[in-house]
C-alpha cells in the first residue's frame, strides 16, 4: 500500500525562501505576492516541462499554458528562462529537506544498520511516489549546465551525507560501531551509493519495485556496517 504521508502534494512554498529568491532576483515581487495555489500551478508546470525535455527545447508558451497564465505574466514573474529552473530546483530541494526532517530525524535507539536502510530505502520510495519531481531531479542533476548540475547534485549529496554521518555517529555513542571506525569515509561511500541507486531507480527502462532497490541497499549497508565493527 502506498504511504500517502510520503507524497509532496504540492510544494510547501516556504515564504522565507521565496523572499530570498526575490532578493537574488530569481523571482520578482509580483510573483511573491501571488496566492499559494497559483504558485503551486506554476511550480508544477515548470517541473513537468523541464523534467520531460531538454532545457533548450522547453518553451515558455507551453509552461504558461499549463499553468493557466499568459506568457507575459510568466516573463514578468521570472524575467528570464534560467530563473524558472533555479526557482523550481530550490523549492524542490527545500521540500525534500523538509521531508527528511519529518520522516527521518535521527533516532538514537535501534540498530544503526536498520536506520540507514530505512533512510536510504525511504528516499527511493519518495522518488517513486513523486514521478514528476524525479524526472526533473534527473534533468537538473545530469543534463543541465555543468555548473548548475554540480551545485544541484552536491546539495542532495550533502544532505544525504549529513544524515548518514549522524546515524553512524550515533552508532559510536551506543557502541554498535568501533570508536576508531572511519565514519566519514563510510558516510561518503553510502551517500555516493545512494545517489547511484536513486539514479538507477528513476532511469532504468525495465522498472523494478521499491523492494528490489531496498534489497540492494540492504546488502550494501550490511557490508559497510560489518567493516565498521
Amino acid at each position: 500500500m502506498t504511504n500517502k504521508s510520503l507524497l509532496i502534494y504540492g510544494a510547501s512554498m516556504n515564504e522565507n525562501l521565496i523572499v530570498n529568491l526575490e532578493s537574488r532576483k530569481v523571482v520578482t515581487s509580483t510573483f511573491r505576492k501571488l496566492s499559494k495555489a497559483k504558485k503551486d500551478k506554476i511550480y508544477n508546470a515548470i517541473i513537468g516541462a523541464f523534467g520531460s525535455d531538454a532545457f533548450a527545447r522547453v518553451s515558455l508558451d507551453s509552461i504558461a499554458d499549463t499553468a493557466g497564465i499568459a506568457k507575459g505574466s510568466l516573463v514578468q514573474y521570472f524575467t528570464e528562462k534560467e530563473n524558472l529552473t533555479v526557482f523550481a530546483s530550490e523549492i524542490l530541494f527545500d521540500d525534500f529537506q523538509a521531508f527528511w526532517e519529518r520522516h527521518f530525524a535521527v533516532d538514537y535507539s535501534g540498530r544503526v544498520g536498520d536506520k540507514i536502510i530505512k533512510f536510504m530505502s525511504g528516499e527511493v520510495r519518495y522518488w517513486f511516489e513523486n514521478k514528476a519531481e524525479a524526472l526533473f531531479y534527473i534533468k537538473m542533476t545530469y543534463e543541465h549546465g555543468a555548473g548548475f548540475g554540480k551545485s544541484f547534485r552536491d546539495g542532495f549529496h550533502e544532505l544525504r551525507l549529513d544524515h548518514l554521518h549522524d546515524i553512524l555517529h550515533s552508532g559510536i555513542e551506543t557502541r554498535q560501531i568501533s570508536p576508531n571506525a572511519d565514519i566519514d569515509a563510510a558516510a561518503e561511500l553510502l551517500a555516493s551509493l545512494q545517489g547511484d541507486v536513486v539514479y538507477r531507480a528513476i532511469t532504468e527502462e525495465k522498472k523494478k519495485s521499491v523492494d528490489f532497490y531496498a534489497m540492494t541497499i540492504k546488502r550494501s549497508v550490511e557490508i559497510v556496517i560489518a567493516g565498521l565493527g
